[in-house]
């Protein structure tokens, strides 16, 4: 029987140091009671606010051997795009039973990681066909099976669209469970990785990092502050795989880039020992810009880049590493700047002047080499860290 009330719903506002990481768009949950789907909907709500695009709710009752019977209960979802969370207690649920006994419901949590594989779940496994030890497929149809699919929602496009999707050829036939059968298959396959990037090698994922970025969507981001608090480890986090170069503050850092940047690989690139007072303006400009490719000059020759989310890093203030630009149009590219000043995360949005200037333009048009008195700062918004959350300043 279902619990006869669900007081809490469990939610940690930073994520659990258990390991677990999960980055997805499909998910897969199993509890072994029966919980109803208002208060499964209620739990993802508090987790994340990207939008489900179709979900499943089975309740099965299973018979053991010894006769006895307990409930669990099966719960999939599609999101509209990746869902990025640490902690394999994010999903738990606590409830008191009917003898007021106090209980911590854990999921098995498991991330599918292709929509041909939510397509078995979603019409042939909570739908009541299991394949049997004869190896065939068997009905047994469950207690309850509620679904919510949009009419509009094909498998066979989303199938489609991963495919051209795809990073790699192995990624490409793992979408599709495409298996290879002969030797020349195997051959083809490995020639295929053998040929690409290597991942970037991350010390400290984002997990480990309590959550900076005030804003929902950014491109470029400066972060500054004290060395040893742990800014290029954090910037490497916020990316899957990017490309970092260190110092970029000459063109053979643009040079690096032509030559090592690989779109679809990289998903950011990551400036750290940052100065920019190498760049004209317009390439400045050029660089910075969020929605347009740059076209940057290199030595005897140039090369388009495509738009990519950028952090730059310095230990000084970057209102002294950006060319001369009296216009402002540097700093509006700017999305956030983030000091690390005494152990305080500041941040201001795009464009904001920092008080205590007499200029009425931005900080980052002041002429070069000047730098704002560090006493003026006062934040718009001030977070208390140390400095940049987990793990500890000495890791690094």
């Amino acid at each position: 029987m279902p619990p006869a009330c669900i007081t809490v719903i469990r939610f940690e506002s930073f994520p659990i140091g258990d390991g677990f990481t999960f980055d997805s768009r499909y998910i897969h949950l199993t509890y072994k009671k029966h919980v109803r789907k208002c208060i499964i909907d209620a739990v993802f709500r508090r987790l994340t606010t990207i939008a489900g695009v179709a979900d499943s709710h089975v309740w099965e009752t299973v018979t053991h051997d010894d006769g006895s019977e307990n409930d669990h209960t099966h719960y999939a979802k599609i999101f509209d795009e990746r869902v990025r969370f640490s902690g394999s207690r994010r999903l738990d649920i606590d409830y008191v039973d009917e003898d007021g006994q106090h209980h911590i419901l854990h999921p098995n949590i498991l991330p599918v990681k292709s929509a041909k594989q939510m397509e078995v779940i979603f019409m042939s496994y909570h739908r009541g066909w299991k394949q049997g030890g004869d190896g065939k497929m068997h009905h047994d149809p469950p207690v309850q099976c509620i679904q919510d699919i949009p009419p509009e929602l094909e498998f066979s496009e989303m199938q489609m669209q991963e495919l051209l999707d795809a990073k790699s050829l192995v990624e490409a036939c793992n979408v599709v469970s495409v298996r290879a059968k002969t030797v020349a298959d195997v051959r083809a396959l490995r020639d295929s990785e053998a040929k690409r990037p290597c991942k970037f090698a991350h010390k400290h994922d984002r997990g480990s990092f309590k959550s900076l970025i005030m804003l929902d969507t950014w491109a470029v981001v400066w972060i500054w502050g004290a060395t040893g608090s742990g800014k290029t480890k954090w910037a490497c986090a916020q990316f899957e795989n990017p490309l970092l170069i260190k110092p970029f503050n000459s063109v053979g850092a643009l040079e690096a880039i032509k030559k090592q940047f690989v779109e679809g690989h990289h998903d950011g690139i990551v400036c750290d020992e940052a100065d920019l007072g190498f760049m004209k303006r317009e390439q400045a400009i050029a660089f910075l810009d969020a929605d347009e490719p740059a076209t940057l000059d290199v030595r005897f020759s140039s090369f388009t880049l495509l738009p990519v989310k950028k952090i730059f890093i310095s230990n000084f203030d970057p209102a002294g590493l950006l060319p001369i630009d009296t216009s402002g149009a540097i700093a509006r590219r700017i999305d956030i700047i983030l000091p690390l000043v005494d152990g305080q995360l500041t941040y201001y949005p795009r464009g904001q002047p920092l008080p205590g200037f007499e200029r009425t333009a931005s900080p980052l048009t002041a002429v070069r080499p000047f730098v704002a008195p560090r006493g003026l700062h006062t934040p718009v918004q001030t977070h208390r860290l140390s400095p940049l959350g987990i793990p500890p300043p000495e890791a690094f």
